[in-house]
């Protein structure tokens, strides 16, 4: 997942011209869909979505996190350097 609860993340790709917007994600979305157990699901046909703060144009309450970058302050390392590792030259 890329983003938290409580982070303030860009919209990075959109259909609806909301890339480039910056949302708080408040909390997970859960769908109103249901396992075979009756268990709520979290994961829609397009992944994770999160709740978001305010409602987007179109009325856009939630958004996927596929889609969502966080912006947080940072003393160090990007945290995506820690799982994905740094990248490495390419000979031509």
């Amino acid at each position: 997942m890329n983003c938290k609860p409580g982070d303030l993340a860009v919209i990075v790709r959109s259909q609806g011209n909301n890339a480039g917007r910056i949302v708080q994600c408040v909390r997970l979305h859960i769908s109103q869909a249901h396992d075979v157990d009756g268990v709520p699901l979290l994961l829609t046909a397009s992944g994770p979505r999160w709740v978001i703060d305010r409602p987007l144009p179109g009325n856009l309450q939630t958004v996927p996190d596929a889609i969502l970058r966080p912006l947080r302050d940072s003393d160090g390392e990007d945290e995506t350097l820690t799982w994905a590792g740094k990248p490495e030259s390419v000979a031509a």
